[in-house]
């Protein structure tokens, strides 16, 4: 719906000046919202807070500078273009008049912008929180812009701004940029602000991307749209922390955390395992799966072990600390483990399937004939209603036990499956253990799911 338009003669002259029916702009009248916890105060802060003040060529002719060119590396920000409209999920709005400030009107792409200010005496910003990475490479912010003036371009008392701040509304020349009334050519202009430095610097620590416009009291005011506000992140995988050895049989589970799962992630993941405390490289397997947990084979039982984690990306690579020692022993299982998602399309009710032959399967020997007690445990879902989703251990490529998991429970609802057998193993060969998946019936339209 349309809402109040600001006061003043502002809006109604520049429609004539700019044959844009600014009239049209939809702004929904809210109370003054700003950043969680310090209201509007901490917004005020950041938008009266220090910038480097960027002159446009011709000052006086109000002519723009040259357009940066646009940044390099993924786009970390959620709706960047403000598209999710007003009130936004992702963009905090603040208001010292109690306007919305995210609009269906002057969008440089798209449908919506931020309108900012365009009457006397006036504070209006948006921001949106992200958590630095712990290895940023490069960072850049940039935002397409266009002021509209009545103010002089000497001075800046009516000025856009933008950058990053931190949780206390801290902000420098560095971080942020102001554009004065010598940008007012009703022009759209594309600016960047290298956050390199800032953002390493902030390293996992919270901080926060504004837009704001500000204009003082003087009776000539300036209305500034700000679209498409993008933080272009590359940087190196997160470190693989807490890195946890678990003894199997011959072999060691690797489990780690990632504390700030953000930037450019991890694609892939090695581990080396070292003798002698820490001096002897014994070996490394290579991960594609970017999971968490992983089964580091081939270890000779008896002999004490360590492990280091590497996380690797298109930018390069990230090393963990050493693990605890693990020593692989008889007495232990075979294990073979994954918190990967998978999924199942047109299961045809009858046909099992490897639910990751590369994972979820592990081989098993023993020197003598013996008895093997093997159980699978996963979670189960499934996308559409009324089908089951059924789990089996297969033992040299034939299923020795299976089970199945209810799917009734509604699309999407989780169901733990435990399944568990008993076989007869010959001495001396190795046999192939893998988990295995259907559905109870065809499924030629429908997707099961699984995790754990």
């Amino acid at each position: 719906m349309l809402g109040p338009i600001r006061s003043g003669n502002l809006l109604a002259a520049v429609a004539v000046a700019t044959a844009m029916p600014l009239m049209g702009l939809e702004g929904v009248a809210s109370p003054a919202v700003g950043h969680p916890g310090t209201n509007a105060e901490w917004m005020a802060r950041v938008l009266h807070g220090p910038a480097a003040v960027q002159k446009a060529s011709g000052i006086g002719a109000r002519v723009a500078g040259s357009a940066t060119a646009s940044p390099v590396g993924p786009q970390v920000l959620d709706d960047p273009g403000f598209e999710r409209g007003h009130p936004n999920p992702y963009w905090t709005e603040s208001s010292n008049e109690g306007y919305a400030v995210i609009v269906r009107a002057g969008a440089h792409s798209g449908a919506w912008s931020a309108a900012l200010c365009g009457d006397n005496s006036c504070s209006d910003g948006v921001e949106q929180g992200y958590l630095s990475p712990e290895l940023t490479l490069t960072a850049t912010l940039s935002v397409w812009f266009r002021m509209i003036s009545h103010d002089p371009s000497a001075g800046c008392g009516d000025y856009f701004t933008f950058g990053i701040a931190d949780d206390n509304g801290n902000t420098s020349p560095s971080m942020a940029s102001a554009y004065c009334t010598d940008w007012a050519d009703g022009n759209w202009h594309h600016v960047s602000i290298d956050e390199t430095t800032p953002m390493r610097n902030f390293n996992v620590y919270p901080f926060h991307v504004f837009a704001g416009g500000v204009t003082d009291g003087d009776g000539l005011s300036t209305l500034s749209f700000a679209d498409d506000l993008d933080l272009a992140v590359t940087a190196l995988p997160d470190i693989p922390h807490a890195v946890l050895a678990e003894a199997d049989n011959g072999a060691a589970t690797i489990k780690w955390t990632i504390d700030t799962p953000t930037g450019s992630g991890t694609t892939s993941y090695t581990i080396d395992a070292y003798t002698n405390g820490g001096a002897t490289m014994a070996g490394t397997e290579n991960y594609a799966n970017p999971t968490t947990t992983e089964v580091f084979h081939g270890l000779t039982n008896g002999t004490t072990y360590t492990f280091k984690v590497t996380g690797h990306n298109p930018y390069g690579s990230s090393v963990s600390d050493a693990s605890n020692p693990a020593t692989p022993d008889p007495a232990y299982p075979f294990v073979a483990v994954s918190d990967q998602q998978y999924r199942f399309a047109g299961s045809d009710g009858t046909a099992w399937k490897d639910m990751d032959p590369t994972y979820l399967a592990t081989t098993i020997t023993s020197p003598t004939d013996a008895l093997a007690l093997i159980s699978g445990n996963v979670d189960l879902w499934t996308a559409n209603a009324s089908y089951n989703q059924d789990i089996g251990i297969a033992v040299d490529g034939a299923v020795a036990a299976w089970k199945e998991s209810g799917g009734f429970g509604g699309t999407f609802s989780p169901n733990a499956a435990f399944v568990q057998t008993v076989v007869p193993i010959v001495a001396g060969t190795v046999h192939t253990i893998k988990l295995a998946w259907k559905t109870n019936r065809p499924a030629g339209g429908a997707t099961i799911f699984r995790l754990g």
